[in-house]
């Protein structure tokens, strides 16, 4: 229950969601880089 605690907090979330945000940025970056390689 402490570990769901943990990630549940504020500032957790946010900064995980801040990475999440970040990772999926650069894969669509990466995959419309790949697109436009293809092409």
């Amino acid at each position: 229950m402490s570990l769901v605690l943990k990630i549940a907090t504020p500032d957790r979330f946010i900064f995980r969601a801040h990475v999440l945000n970040q990772f999926l940025g650069l894969n669509l970056l990466l995959t419309v880089l790949n697109m436009s390689d293809l092409e």
